[in-house]
């Protein structure tokens, strides 16, 4: 899977289930996040996550929050994803066990 180029942030806050406040380059800008779990146990504050800049007539975010990291590697937070890359697998030649 490729990601967009990703920014750099800090977790802030998660100011409801869809929003969270997050430094990006010194400011404090929102960022949507694309799952409806609050994700208490990953969403701490000064944790390090990447984020995708999105925009978009309507949007009141800058950016997605995609990637939080832990000490084990980074976790995806983008309920979206796995969809795709289970699509994606098989073109990629990885064949999950049936």
């Amino acid at each position: 899977m490729h990601f967009a180029e990703l920014v750099y942030g800090q977790f802030i806050r998660q100011d409801n289930r869809f929003r969270a406040t997050v430094l990006v380059e010194g400011r404090e800008v929102w960022a949507h996040v694309p799952n409806s779990d609050r994700l208490q146990d990953l969403f701490t504050t000064g944790r390090p996550i990447w984020l995708a800049p999105a925009a978009g007539a309507g949007r009141k975010t800058a950016f997605d929050l995609k990637l939080v990291k832990l000490e084990s590697g980074l976790v995806s937070v983008d309920a979206r994803l796995p969809n795709k890359l289970f699509a994606e697998a098989p073109r990629a030649g990885i064949y999950l066990p049936r």
